[in-house]
């Protein structure tokens, strides 16, 4: 789970399994506590706490409200215990993110522009025209000017416009 640094509640959430994946509906009670390592033990920043049932589904939850969740790496640890007696212990990863200070927006805009240029290629080539002559396959864009061009071969590495195994951007 990765949580930005501004969040004021975080949802723990539960989903209690059978070994073959289907619901376990047998759990009678449910725990989590959050901790992070640090040196050589660990420090908990919510202990135990007892988590509430959904209805009469395999789902058991509790809302936390940390006081303070610095960015970081911390541990979410979920004891459940069926009527059967048998308690599974299983964890999951939350990662504190300051998403402000993540990538600037001058980034953000960079990338979905080369996106988008990438996607206009991309349209192009699957929908615009092309045409194979002197052993090259070449896509044109919209107004007819080419835009990709390949040299053509066959199996034995020979120049072809039959029989075409390998095309090599040129």
């Amino acid at each position: 789970m990765i949580l930005d640094l501004n969040e004021d509640t975080v949802l723990l959430a539960m989903y209690a399994l059978n070994p073959d994946g289907s619901n376990k509906t047998n759990v009678v009670s449910a725990s989590v506590r959050v901790y992070y390592v640090d040196g050589g033990g660990d420090v908990d920043l919510l202990s135990s706490t007892s988590l509430s049932r959904v209805g009469s589904t395999n789902v058991w939850r509790y809302e936390w409200e940390p006081v303070s969740l610095p960015v970081g790496e911390y541990v979410a640890e979920y004891t459940s215990l069926d009527d059967d007696g048998v308690q599974i212990v299983a964890s999951e990863d939350i990662v504190v993110r300051d998403m402000a200070t993540q990538t600037s927006v001058g980034a953000v805009e960079a990338a979905v522009s080369i996106m988008a240029s990438d996607v206009e290629t991309i349209k192009a080539v699957e929908t615009g025209r092309w045409k194979i002559e002197n052993n090259q396959m070449v896509f044109y864009d919209d107004g007819g000017s080419p835009l990709l061009t390949f040299n053509l071969f066959d199996d034995s590495g020979a120049g072809s416009m039959e029989n075409v195994f390998e095309r090599v951007p040129v």
